[in-house]
């Protein structure tokens, strides 16, 4: 940055003298300076705007809504349907295991002496 300023303060003659360039190059080497210049603002205020999106103000918010959502209203309907699913479950095998064994007739070994 402090490269890419000092080159724009110079003037064209004095690019010239002191780098041993024409004047097309010392102009050339002047845009590139500025772009450079340019460029590396761009940068920073990128960079400030990309720290600024990840500061834990920004996602404070929307981590805390997104896990109490998570944990304390979906977690719980997940749960609740589990276990209803699970006890109608039961019911039905204790109540299918009970009918089954009362559809056939006990056989009852004779007695032979």
């Amino acid at each position: 940055h402090d490269v890419s300023e000092a080159m724009m303060g110079m003037s064209i003659p004095t690019l010239q003298g002191e780098c041993g360039l024409d004047k097309a190059a010392a102009t050339a080497l002047e845009g590139g300076a500025e772009l450079l210049h340019n460029g590396t603002h761009l940068l920073n205020k990128g960079w400030i705007e990309v720290r600024t999106l990840l500061e834990c103000k920004t996602f404070n918010p929307v981590y805390t809504t997104l896990v109490h959502d998570a944990f304390c209203i979906d977690a719980v309907d997940g749960l609740t349907w589990l276990y209803s699913s699970a006890f109608a479950m039961f019911i039905f095998s204790m109540l299918m295991i009970m009918f089954r064994a009362g559809l056939y007739p006990v056989n009852h070994p004779s007695a032979k002496p």
